[in-house]
């Protein structure tokens, strides 16, 4: 009778516990990510657009407007900033460690926009793989001192020069496979930067 009190305590106790213990996701290891790519598609049209009618308007509208789609998909970009470390990808960007990483792969970006990475001068690890760019321009790395690692997999890339990353004293890996990018090109930046890992 004692057995079988003990077995029916036993699984009306802890048998609920491991079952919902089982459902529980690992918040911890989870990446809460959403998909920006409707709204950062729409950010790059717009850049094309102004682009495209720059002669036609004056600089300082021209910069204004410019100047609002770069507070655009900067906020964006915050919001894909995890901490770095072993478990990074996991928890969100507080700004209150020296060093986090930018997700932002499989995003529909298409343009980074010139002036926005400037001011995230903390960023470790910058990850594009996906995310449909056709293009870089120099400069869009300038006062990133800290940074590592640069990713741009699976892209629509077909140059890169290497003036996107010289001022990167701290880069550590270079990754460019899953685009066009020329073999001559790759060779070339292999030879001007003989301290970074280039992927190919």
């Amino acid at each position: 009778m004692e057995k079988r009190i003990l077995c029916l305590f036993t699984f009306f106790v802890f048998v609920p516990f491991f079952v919902k213990s089982a459902e529980m996701p690992n918040k911890k290891r989870l990446n809460f990510k959403i998909d920006y790519s409707p709204k950062l598609r729409k950010i790059a049209e717009e850049a094309v657009s102004l682009s495209l009618v720059r002669g036609k308007i004056s600089d300082k509208k021209f910069e204004s407007k410019y100047a609002k789609l770069r507070v655009r998909q900067l906020k964006i970009f915050r919001k894909l900033m995890f901490d770095s470390g072993e478990d990074n990808l996991s928890k969100k960007y507080d700004g209150k460690t020296s060093c986090c990483v930018l997700n932002a792969c499989n995003q529909d970006i298409l343009h980074i926009l010139v002036g926005v990475l400037h001011a995230l001068p903390d960023l470790e690890e910058a990850r594009f793989d996906g995310c449909r760019l056709q293009s870089l321009q120099p400069g869009i790395f300038t006062g990133l001192s800290k940074l590592r690692l640069l990713s741009f997999c699976n892209n629509n890339l077909k140059m890169f020069s290497s003036a996107i990353i010289a001022a990167l004293f701290r880069l550590e890996v270079l990754d460019l496979r899953g685009n066009s990018i020329s073999q001559k090109t790759i060779k070339s930046l292999k030879e001007k930067f003989p301290n970074v890992t280039i992927r190919s």
